[in-house]
């Protein structure tokens, strides 16, 4: 079994990139909602936002320095 998988925090990343990607849905799923907004609360959500793709960003860092897991790496081998 890969010791990355036993390790929480790779499942803790795991769950942040799902529940961005949910919530980039609902977000693009109500763009007439978002339209609507007052710039204050249009410029927290992003801020939230901002904040939330921070988070994710650092938990990739962390994951490579402690663990060597680096995904993007696939990426790269395959060309794209």
């Amino acid at each position: 079994m890969n010791a990355l998988l036993q390790k929480p925090a790779f499942y803790a990343h795991v769950l942040s990139g799902l529940l961005l990607a949910v919530g980039a849905y609902l977000l693009l799923s109500h763009l007439s909602l978002l339209r609507r907004l007052h710039p204050v609360q249009a410029g927290l959500l992003s801020l939230l936002a901002s904040i939330a793709l921070a988070h994710h960003a650092q938990s990739h860092i962390q994951l490579e320095q402690a663990y060597g897991y680096d995904p993007l790496a696939a990426l790269r081998v395959q060309g794209l």
